[in-house]
């Protein structure tokens, strides 16, 4: 459990560094797997719009 939190917290030999990363890390992280952003977004889109045409087609079917 420390050296979890040592890792967390990038405590080296007793000092502690950056806790925080920066925000242009993020944004390099995303720039450099965009590929599948784009992939795990699309997912979930596919995966709302399914919900939303089974939803309308079974309430069609609950009024016939």
């Amino acid at each position: 459990m420390e050296y979890a939190k040592d890792i967390l917290i990038s405590i080296n030999k007793g000092q502690v560094g950056k806790s925080r990363k920066k925000k242009h890390d993020f944004i390099k992280k995303c720039m450099k797997h965009k590929f599948i952003i784009t992939i795990v977004s699309a997912m979930i889109g596919f995966m709302i719009l399914d919900l939303v045409l089974i939803s309308n087609f079974v309430n069609i079917l609950i009024e016939i």
